[in-house]
């Protein structure tokens, strides 16, 4: 893929672990109005979805891959590893849906952030091999054992960093950010046990630095309702599609609206 010094639109996708699946929807309500994006950049379950889609994958493709029901069986578990599922053996996975091996063969330049837990750094790739550094990005700490990939080990991107907007700036016309984790008030009711203050806890820090990178965006897609899904609950993938295509349908038409308004200003 030759890179540009400068493009039309880029895209960013948080994590999110299931809300990821939002991201799809919104793929979805941007190609019914005519929008692609010429270059992406995503961490975990966003730089799922973003390889996929600069792969040339179509929105029912990139769901199926989310509604696998063996995707979490017992035969992933893993084995004198330090995490509940085998990253190794999930590769399989993203083989069959992502066939490029390398960032070169994508139908365009995309940007993957993932954690050097050894060195307490975040790496973004953009060349080289690619389903590795995508299963780096998504290895979530306790659930997926980290992935040994280029001399070290890689967790989750979002641990430092889940809103990768930095690889666009200064190389797109306009930036849409697509954000899956929003911070809603709570009632006090919902802090009843520690699992619950902790879960709240990890939303609060991991929100805050990225809100304060929504200004780098020319658009910002967050679906509020996402916050009523655990990051990890796979039932409700549906659900969690349609609320990224409901927000991406309205917030893409304010986008139109607001741009005629501007053309016709004198």
């Amino acid at each position: 893929m030759t890179r540009k010094e400068e493009y039309n639109i880029g895209l960013v996708l948080s994590g999110g672990g299931f809300r990821g699946v939002a991201h799809i929807g919104v793929l979805k309500a941007m190609e019914e109005n005519g929008i692609r994006p010429d270059i992406v950049s995503g961490v975990s379950a966003g730089a799922l979805v973003a390889a996929c889609y600069a792969a040339g994958l179509g929105c029912e493709e990139m769901l199926s891959l989310f509604q696998r029901p063996r995707l979490f069986s017992l035969a992933h578990y893993s084995y004198k590893k330090p995490g509940l599922l085998d990253s190794d053996k999930m590769i399989v996975y993203i083989n069959e849906y992502i066939r490029q091996q390398s960032y070169e063969e994508l139908e365009m330049p995309l940007y993957i952030s993932a954690t050097d837990m050894l060195r307490g750094k975040l790496v973004t790739f953009s060349s080289g091999p690619l389903n590795k550094a995508v299963l780096a990005s998504c290895a979530f700490p306790f659930i997926f054992s980290p992935v040994w990939h280029e001399d070290t080990y890689y967790s989750d991107g979002g641990i430092i960093n889940n809103f990768p907007v930095e690889p666009l700036i200064g190389k797109c016309k306009k930036i849409i950010g697509v954000y899956v984790n929003p911070l809603n008030e709570i009632p006090a009711g919902d802090l009843n046990s520690s699992l619950k203050v902790l879960q709240r806890a990890f939303s609060i820090s991991t929100t805050s630095t990225p809100y304060l990178k929504f200004q780098h965006c020319d658009l910002i897609i967050e679906p509020k309702e996402l916050s009523k899904f655990n990051l990890f609950d796979r039932r409700n993938i549906d659900r969690i599609y349609q609320l990224g295509y409901q927000e991406g349908i309205k917030m893409l038409e304010k986008m139109k609206i607001q741009e005629s308004a501007l053309q016709f200003t004198p």
